[in-house]
């Protein structure tokens, strides 16, 4: 395995890590987002919950509305990951590039995005499948999706 790093000019290299700095600073800025985007949800979810049971007069059909709020923020939680798991698969491929372990002959110096991979394996790293159980957050959204369902046919059968 020969070290790519060495065939690069000295400018390809600093590029390289600029690029890797940027991959790292875009998955710290996605995970700031989607901490404030489940925040947010929380706190709409449970607000929209308690108005209704106070102000409603309990109406489980509005309390079963309230499981479209979580649904909703996990899709976009969702669509930030695969963002991750793109510049993530991106950072493997400098990584494998650098320790001569990619067989690339023309690899491009500047995709922080991975705006170039096109191929299979790329969709498959990046899928929305793929994106859905990445961090096992998903379990967080599906909870509170089930706590508006429990509640509206707790209410349905008084």
């Amino acid at each position: 395995m020969s070290n790519n790093a060495n065939n690069l000019s000295a400018f390809q290299q600093d590029i390289l890590k600029q690029e890797v700095e940027i991959i790292d600073r875009t998955i710290a800025r996605i995970d700031q987002i989607q901490q404030s985007m489940k925040n947010w949800c929380i706190t709409i979810w449970g607000g929209s919950l308690y108005l209704i049971i106070e102000h409603f007069n309990q109406s489980y059909v509005m309390i079963l509305i309230t499981a479209i709020i979580p649904f909703l923020f996990a899709y976009i939680d969702i669509v930030w990951k695969q963002q991750i798991l793109k510049v993530s698969y991106r950072e493997r491929k400098i990584s494998d590039f650098i320790s001569g372990f990619s067989d690339e002959k023309d690899f491009r110096i500047l995709d922080p995005i991975s705006m170039n991979y096109t191929d299979s394996h790329f969709k498959k790293q990046t899928s929305f499948t793929k994106a859905i159980w990445y961090k096992a957050d998903g379990w967080f959204y599906i909870l509170m999706i089930i706590v508006s369902v429990v509640l509206a046919s707790l209410l349905f059968k008084q």
